[in-house]
């Protein structure tokens, strides 16, 4: 075997190798990307659970005063964690006062006799993998910057008579 002959059998072999380790790559990033929409997913179903309790609990009557609900039921108040099998789900549910469009009033602020109010859930998911310090997140964090633009959230109307 000459010279030519070595280097050739020496770049398939380095050709070879670099496939196999940008497939192996391709591979773990398509399996975390996987398993983060899985954890995603199981958030905003959470979240969707506080917001439909919510509408219940107003449509069956057990809400009078939006004022209240802003100041004592749901004001950034943080639910029991959740565990699904590694994953454990933080919820947390946050209230402002609004108008129709959803425009929310400043925190802190009381109308007589509020008609609208907009509740917003974030949920930190840790997992043993991702630990404490780099959680997902459903929603945005409003007790760190209390902007709005980001969060999960829907607008109810006050339909007690």
């Amino acid at each position: 075997m000459n010279l030519g002959q070595m280097l050739m059998v020496l770049l398939g072999i380095v050709l070879f190798s670099t496939i196999i380790i940008v497939f192996y790559n391709n591979m773990a990033n398509q399996v975390d990307m996987t398993e983060r929409t899985i954890y995603l997913q199981q958030g905003i179903r959470i979240a969707d659970k506080y917001l439909q309790e919510f509408e219940a609990e107003l449509v069956g009557g057990m809400i009078g005063n939006f004022n209240d609900v802003n100041a004592v039921m749901f004001n950034g108040l943080q639910r029991p964690d959740i565990i699904v099998g590694e994953a454990t789900y933080t919820p947390r549910v946050f209230s402002r006062l609004c108008d129709q469009r959803g425009i929310s009033l400043p925190i802190g602020a009381t109308i007589p006799n509020p008609d609208y109010i907009r509740l917003f859930v974030t949920v930190e998911i840790t997992t043993a993998k991702r630990g404490t310090a780099n959680p997902y997140r459903v929603g945005y964090d409003l007790t760190a910057s209390q902007t709005e633009n980001e969060a999960f959230s829907k607008i109810f109307h006050n339909i007690n008579f």
